[in-house]
């Protein structure tokens, strides 16, 4: 059976095993094959259709649908199942990169250097800049993906940063929470990671300079100044938003 490789980490590519592109013809058909790929399951037409063309009535819907499924089968029939009452793609016939991330990340800490591999897939956010207009439900859907999608990536990325500070390695760490940081601006561990990194690095300054750039906490006024209304029972998120202890504030051995 003719494989696909599919990849949706970043702007989406499709290509055949020996790498020769998958013209899919339309953006349309594109969301189609991808939406189908992603979640490995069965999906009714109506669904589908209303999925990606709500903004027409059933029926024009369904023949819109119907034209995208005849563009998917000229070059990729191989890999779907079509029935009149359902459509999916079958997941043992395409290697998809999202897969690789969540099974590298699936449990514990895993192999590092599977996870590794799996983080380095993560050229960008899910299925950047591909517009499909007319489909607010297949957008609501690729929002909750991208956003599932980037928290996983910033979780590999820690868990390889901290490989990187048992290995005693800080330029390596460095990198990688600036990936971090990247991808999650507001990740109060990320800005730890780096100013820890720098530190280690007898680079002070940049360290400092990194603290200067930590978001406060919510309800505190310039510099982190504590405010009225700052207890604890004000400030549910205090956790992912607080504004890290420069450094040199840190307790002896380095912790955070």
């Amino acid at each position: 059976m003719p494989g696909l490789r599919i990849a949706v980490l970043g702007k989406p590519r499709v290509t055949r095993d020996d790498g020769s592109p998958v013209e899919l013809g339309s953006a349309k058909a594109t969301a189609l094959l991808l939406y189908l790929a992603t979640t490995g399951e069965r999906h009714s037409r109506p669904a589908l259709a209303g999925l990606l063309w709500g903004d027409l009535p059933e029926e024009g819907a369904l023949a819109n649908l119907r034209l995208a499924l005849t563009k998917l089968r000229r070059v990729a029939d191989d890999n779907l199942q079509v029935t009149r009452g359902y459509v999916a793609a079958d997941p043992s016939s395409y290697w998809l990169d999202r897969r690789e991330l969540e099974a590298a990340l699936a449990g514990g800490d895993g192999d590092l250097e599977r996870v590794r591999a799996a983080v380095g897939l993560y050229r960008g956010d899910f299925l950047d800049d591909l517009v499909v207009r007319g489909a607010p439900e297949f957008e609501e859907w690729a929002g909750r993906e991208r956003e599932h999608l980037r928290r996983l990536a910033v979780t590999g990325l820690a868990r390889l940063a901290d490989d990187a500070a048992t290995r005693s390695d800080p330029a390596a760490g460095a990198e990688l929470a600036r990936r971090m940081l990247s991808l999650d601006p507001l990740s109060e561990e990320a800005h730890r990671l780096l100013m820890r990194f720098l530190a280690q690095k007898d680079d002070r300054a940049a360290a400092l300079a990194q603290f200067e750039t930590c978001p406060p906490r919510p309800g505190r006024g310039a510099g982190g100044r504590a405010v009225p209304g700052d207890g604890p029972a004000h400030r549910p998120h205090s956790r992912r938003r607080a504004r890290p202890r420069p450094p040199g504030a840190w307790p002896s051995g380095g912790g955070a």
